[in-house]
């Protein structure tokens, strides 16, 4: 991570890339909250919402192309280390196991074609990867055993669906499937009202955050329709987009 930080700032400061690298696709929509514009309301950014405001705090004190590059090539890897690190502890219970798995991880991640995840390129992928993790995390940590753990994956999930809409969405069909997976292989009545219960814990949990976010990112009841809904009714469409491609935001 180290070593990747300070490659950033060399890759930041000698800047060299094309319009539709990834770079751009940032900083336009950035200059637009500088203006004082708001996500779905005055423009939507395809690659979800939080991605941007994520890079918003340092663009804030830092304007500029500069900026946005270094964090292009910081946060993925970080955000990636993270994630990683928060499964395995949920899946192997001790840091010590914890931190061998995630130096195993990385450095097979490192090695191979999956070395991707911890590159900006121009669909944020390292970042948008990053909520589908800690979904998978407290899947495996919590196991949806109480309807309170299912509110908490509610949570992740809307957050899910606005920091890489296809990711949310392919963790909400993952769920449902393993939701409707469990509850027919149920075998008592009782055992089939708690997993519908904490179905609907898990439902509700995600429409009301997602809701939530929506309006505190739109600032109006029109944007947070728009933000929600426009990856379904205008990006599916467009497949090229959903995986990253221009049309710019």
């Amino acid at each position: 991570l180290v070593t990747r930080f300070f490659g950033a700032t060399a890759i930041a400061s000698s800047f060299s890339g094309e319009a539709t690298d990834g770079t751009f696709q940032l900083l336009n929509p950035l200059r637009r909250l500088a203006a004082g514009q708001h996500v779905g309301t005055d423009f939507q950014f395809f690659h979800g919402p939080l991605v941007l405001l994520l890079h918003w705090p340092i663009f804030r004190l830092a304007p500029g192309l500069w900026s946005v590059e270094l964090q292009r090539w910081v946060l993925p890897p970080f955000a990636l280390v993270l994630s990683m690190g928060l499964f395995w502890r949920a899946m192997l219970g001790g840091w010590g196991r914890t931190l061998v798995a995630l130096a195993i991880t990385s450095s097979v991640i490192a090695g191979s074609m999956l070395s991707f995840l911890a590159y900006p390129l121009y669909s944020e992928l390292g970042l948008r990867a990053t909520m589908p993790e800690l979904i998978a995390a407290v899947v495996a940590g919590y196991d949806m055993r109480s309807s309170k753990a299912a509110a908490m994956l509610g949570v992740l999930l809307a957050c899910s669906y606005l920091a890489g809409y296809e990711q949310g969405l392919a963790m909400a069909g993952a769920l449902l499937i393993l939701g409707t997976t469990r509850f027919l292989a149920a075998r008592t009545a009782a055992a089939r009202r708690r997993i519908a219960c904490r179905g609907v814990a898990l439902a509700c949990s995600t429409a009301v955050t997602a809701i939530t976010l929506a309006l505190v990112i739109a600032r109006s009841s029109r944007g947070a329709i728009e933000l929600l809904s426009w990856p379904i009714t205008m990006l599916a469409p467009f497949q090229n987009a959903t995986f990253g491609s221009p049309p710019n935001a």
